[in-house]
């Protein structure tokens, strides 16, 4: 029974997403991924909402304003040039967010 219960628990996804290996990324209605891309490219437009929840970085956030990179609190904006982006500032730096297509 109790062996049962470990094999149980190892198998259950913290957060309500997916277990594996991710790249940092959110949850704004849809997936979007940090990207390298340089920010200078884009400007902050309105304020799209706030992180409510950091997941782990090994889990795939699923859930609407959670992260498994950006501290609950993170401020998120949409970018002026273009509706697939998303801007974060942090300590005076933009990181780019861009939409996840799934194909």
């Amino acid at each position: 029974m109790l062996l049962i219960l470990l094999l149980l628990s190892g198998c259950i996804p913290d957060g309500g997403g997916t277990k594996g290996s991710f790249a940092a990324s959110l949850f704004y209605y849809k997936e979007y991924v940090l990207n390298s891309e340089n920010a200078d490219h884009y400007t902050l437009g309105k304020k799209a909402g706030v992180i409510e929840h950091q997941v782990s970085p090994d889990t795939m956030p699923s859930y609407h304003l959670w992260s498994n990179n950006l501290e609950k609190g993170t401020i998120i904006y949409k970018a002026k040039e273009d509706d697939s982006v998303l801007l974060v500032k942090t300590n005076k730096v933009i990181a780019v967010y861009k939409e996840q297509i799934r194909k």
